[in-house]
C-alpha cells in the first residue's frame, strides 16, 4: 500500500491526502484513497473527495483557489493504461478509482459494479506509470520571464512498464486565468539509455523568493534550479 500522507493548509481547515492500501481494491477504510478536510485542531473531519489511488502532489491554485493534484493510476493493465492523472479536486467529488480510470473507462475489475458516468475526469493526461510525485504553481522568480505562469510536475519514473517512463520534469504552461495550455519538458535525463535511472525526482517546491528546489530520492538529494 501507499505510506506516504501529504497536507495542505488554506482557510484554517487542513487537507490531508492518503493513498490506496492496494493497487486496486474497494478500501474499507474511507480515509483511503481519498482527501480529507479537518479543521486545524483535528476536529470537524469530513471526506472532500474520494477515488484518487495515491494523489501525493497537491496544491491550491494561486489563480482559482481551486485544489489541484496528481494521481498515480493502478498497475497491470499494459504499458499505456491507465494515463496518469492532473484533477482539479472538487468537495463531494470522485475521481474514479478503483471503478474508473482516465475519462471515464470502467477499470476490467470493479467498473461493471459502479457508473463511471457519475466520476470526474482529469484535466489533464501524461503517460502511463510516470508516477507523478510533487507539484508546484510558479507564477514569477529567478527563472526567464517565459516561465512565469507555470506548473511543474516532478515525475518520480515507472518501475515496471516495458519502455521505462518518467524520471523527469515538466512545465505546465498556464495562461494568465491559470488555464493550461500545453505542457514540455523542463528537466530531463536521469533516464540512462540502458533503460535505468540516475535519479528519480519527487517533489519540487517554489520559495517565497522566487528560487525552485527538486527532490530526488534515489540521490537522496536537493536540486537548487536557477535561471540564466
Amino acid at each position: 500500500g501507499h505510506y506516504t500522507r501529504t497536507i495542505k493548509i488554506k482557510n484554517n481547515k487542513l487537507y490531508l491526502s492518503v493513498g490506496s492500501s492496494c493497487n486496486v481494491c474497494i478500501e474499507k477504510n474511507p480515509l483511503r484513497a481519498a482527501i480529507s478536510r479537518f479543521n486545524l485542531d483535528g476536529s470537524g473531519g469530513e471526506i472532500f473527495a474520494k477515488g484518487l489511488r495515491n494523489s501525493v502532489g497537491i496544491e491550491f491554485s494561486p489563480y482559482s483557489g481551486e485544489l489541484w493534484g496528481v494521481n498515480n493510476g493502478r498497475d497491470m493493465l499494459g504499458d499505456h493504461h491507465p494515463e496518469e492523472e492532473l484533477n482539479i479536486i472538487r468537495q463531494g467529488k470522485h475521481y474514479g478509482w478503483p471503478y474508473c480510470y482516465e475519462a471515464k473507462t470502467f477499470d476490467q475489475d470493479f467498473g461493471k459494479s459502479f457508473n463511471c458516468l457519475k466520476t470526474e475526469a482529469p484535466a489533464y493526461t501524461f503517460t502511463a506509470h510516470m508516477a507523478p510525485l510533487g507539484l508546484s504553481f510558479y507564477q514569477k522568480g529567478i527563472l526567464p520571464k517565459r516561465y512565469n505562469h507555470s506548473v511543474f510536475i516532478a515525475f518520480h519514473g515507472s518501475w515496471n512498464r516495458s519502455i521505462p517512463a518518467g524520471y523527469k520534469v515538466i512545465r505546465l504552461k498556464l495562461d494568465s486565468m491559470g488555464n493550461i495550455v500545453s505542457h514540455e519538458d523542463f528537466i530531463s535525463g536521469w533516464l540512462k539509455k540502458n533503460g535505468s535511472p540516475s535519479g528519480r525526482p519527487v517533489d519540487i517546491e517554489y520559495s517565497p523568493e522566487g528560487e525552485l528546489y527538486l527532490s530526488d530520492d534515489l540521490l537522496g538529494v536537493v536540486y537548487k534550479i536557477s535561471g540564466n
